[in-house]
């Protein structure tokens, strides 16, 4: 049977799609851009008023003696002074992000860099860490830091997902004849509601009482700035959560 060439009617409604979608892909990223200047403007005004309160919270613990009461209240204080800190930084890395710095790394140096900056936490909160991946693993070209950056809040939220212990599951699979390894983070936690998974990535939005809602869209941003994809999966509340990251090899 001969194929028909499209009539009319159909390219008109192709073109039309194809103009709609381009249409809503400026809008979000005019929307992005309009939001990030306000959070950049949010975050400059944010910043010098708690170095100050940071500068005077560390004067008074040099001048008061171990013993005293008063210190609890100024470590607190403290403490909540560097996490709205972090949360300032992660206004700034939305509004203007950091240049890839993209060099060849075996992916398993990067994955032992996340699990020894996150491994005595998970282990102190019950986590138990069962790692599925050979010791060496093919080189990618990566910036190491970011990378890292975004497995690390993978296995954050994990730690989150599991408030009275479990296992989290890392594992790397490699397709040599695709040129591609594919990553794995399974948690046995709380699972993520149905409703939930389709606004995971997008910017602010937050299931948590502490943080903004930046942590996952900025572990996209990273791994879709090294050209490989993410998917987030649950069965449902109760179930656990898998977080899937495809990378290509050099």
């Amino acid at each position: 049977m001969k194929n028909h060439p499209k009539g009319a009617a159909e390219k008109l409604k192709e073109a039309h799609d194809q103009l709609a979608q381009a249409r809503e892909q400026l809008l979000h990223s005019e929307k992005l851009s309009a939001i990030g200047r306000l959070a950049s403007s949010i975050a400059h005004e944010l910043r010098n008023p708690l170095g100050v309160i940071n500068s005077s919270v560390q004067f008074c613990l040099e001048k008061l003696s171990p013993e005293d009461k008063i210190r609890e209240h100024m470590e607190v204080i403290r403490r909540n002074v560097q996490q709205a800190n972090k949360i300032i930084g992660d206004l700034l890395d939305f509004a203007k992000p950091q240049q890839m710095e993209l060099v060849p790394v075996p992916l398993n140096l990067v994955l032992e860099d996340a699990i020894g900056l996150m491994g005595t936490k998970l282990f102190e909160s019950g986590i138990r860490i069962e790692k599925q991946y050979p010791p060496i693993l093919p080189e990618v070209r990566i910036d190491r830091r970011r990378l890292g950056q975004a497995f690390i809040n993978f296995m954050l939220n994990a730690l989150e997902a599991m408030p009275a212990g479990g296992t989290l599951f890392i594992s790397a699979e490699v397709d040599t004849k695709h040129r591609q390894v594919m990553i794995l983070f399974r948690d046995t936690g709380t699972g993520i509601a149905k409703e939930a998974l389709k606004d995971l990535f997008t910017p602010f939005y937050t299931t948590k009482e502490k943080g903004v809602g930046l942590g996952l869209f900025t572990a996209r941003r990273i791994i879709e700035a090294h050209g490989g994809k993410i998917e987030i999966t649950s069965p449902g509340s109760g179930s656990g959560t898998a977080v899937t990251v495809l990378l290509y090899l050099t």
